[in-house]
């Protein structure tokens, strides 16, 4: 339920800035949070990345199933990556860079896509600087603590 709320919470900030900015990646970040503190399972957040990149896709994007594949890559190399990482290791810094590698790629692979890139770099740079502080928050909320500390 919870990353049905940050997806419209996404949505609802696209709506609101379009056409001046885009906005940071919420629903991507919050995945990271869920799959960092194992609060869903490796096939819950590939799924919930799927579905929600598809509904992204229909929403607000011409190709169908762009977005759903660039989250499916992204948080399935966040799950490989995140589960050989020993628990010790596994630090907000750490997932912190993670979250921001896997937000830029996304980002880019959104950006290549568009056929006039020229004009679209200013909004890429801005989405990236907007989403630092949220990356921030992704590492140190995602550290906090897995599901058998609660």
């Amino acid at each position: 339920m919870t990353i049905a709320l940050i997806w419209l919470l996404q949505d609802l900030f696209q709506v609101v800035a379009a056409e001046t900015l885009l906005v940071p990646d919420l629903f991507l970040l919050g995945l990271l949070v869920f799959g960092a503190s194992e609060k869903l399972s490796p096939q819950g957040l590939l799924w919930s990345a799927f579905v929600g990149g598809l509904f992204w896709d229909v929403r607000w994007t011409g190709l169908f199933g762009f977005t759903a594949f660039l989250d499916v890559v992204a948080v399935w190399f966040f799950v490989e990556l995140w589960g050989r990482i020993p628990q010790a290791g596994r630090t907000p810094i750490l997932l912190s860079f993670l979250a921001l590698g896997l937000h830029i790629f996304v980002g880019l692979g959104h950006f290549l896509s568009w056929a006039e890139l020229e004009p679209m770099e200013s909004l890429f740079v801005n989405q990236q600087i907007l989403a630092l502080p949220i990356i921030v928050f992704v590492g140190w909320r995602g550290c906090r603590g897995t599901r058998g500390d609660e």
